[in-house]
């Protein structure tokens, strides 16, 4: 498999790995401050989409699934936490841009899309700490891209 225009790396899957589970671990230990639950783990996941094969991104979708809903049916923000970074590695083969670029209008995107499936009313009576976790996540997302673009070296 390659990755951009390297090969795989069981480096960079394990280092992947560990930043979802890290993620993962952070997103579950704050996520009942208040009202507040920034979601990382979809720009986590949408940004690794871009350094990683469909089926380390696979790999990981589904564990972060399985980590965060353990219940026997699977619900809508779930689903959408599988295809959004699947969405986003196509995104990247079918228009080949600057990787950040693309990798920040993709986290965009899948953030205000997992906002809108939680209610557009709910949104707009609470814009104030929604404006907040879309900043947090996309800040949370930049690290991970900034920190896998530097230590993998891209083109």
């Amino acid at each position: 498999m390659t990755i951009g225009k390297k090969y795989f790396s069981p480096l960079l899957f394990l280092s992947a790995f560990l930043v979802v589970l890290i993620t993962l671990l952070i997103q579950v230990k704050f996520q009942p401050i208040g009202f507040m639950h920034a979601d990382i783990i979809l720009p986590t996941l949408v940004v690794l989409s871009f350094f990683l094969g469909a089926f380390e991104v696979a790999i990981l979708s589904l564990f972060s699934v399985f980590f965060l809903n353990f219940k026997p049916f699977i619900s809508f923000e779930m689903i959408f936490l599988l295809i959004i970074p699947f969405l986003s590695f196509w995104i990247i083969k079918i228009f080949p841009a600057k990787i950040w670029i693309v990798g920040f209008i993709a986290s965009v995107f899948g953030i205000l899309i997992m906002n809108v499936n939680g209610g557009l009313m709910v949104m707009s009576q609470n814009i104030g700490s929604v404006t907040i976790e879309f900043l947090i996540s996309l800040l949370y997302g930049a690290v991970v891209f900034w920190g896998f673009y530097r230590f993998f070296e891209f083109d």
